[in-house]
């Protein structure tokens, strides 16, 4: 597979809806990260379609695995996304 690291956008003309990243691991694992929807796009859909275009450009790379860590609460949404739901680990460091 090949994926230099990308960023996934959403437009609103020239203005910036939301974005986000994906990583790569330089086998078959991509990592979303990042995923933010601009406070007046969001409830629209735009951070689905965005999970959505990730996922096509990591299966388009041949990753086999599509790392998504979210907080507890987001659990919703990452179902409406077909991700797992969110159990990852989490250290926060600052305050």
């Amino acid at each position: 597979p090949q994926l230099n690291g990308a960023a996934v956008l959403a437009r609103d003309g020239e203005a910036l809806a939301g974005f986000v990243n994906l990583a790569w691991d330089g086998d078959r694992h991509a990592f979303l990260l990042d995923l933010v929807v601009a406070e007046g796009y969001r409830r629209r859909g735009i951070g689905r379609a965005l999970v959505a275009g990730a996922v096509e450009q990591a299966t388009a790379a041949g990753c086999t695995w599509l790392h998504a860590d979210f907080a507890p609460h987001l659990a919703p949404f990452c179902r409406s996304c077909a991700l797992p739901p969110p159990d990852a680990g989490l250290l926060r460091l600052h305050r």
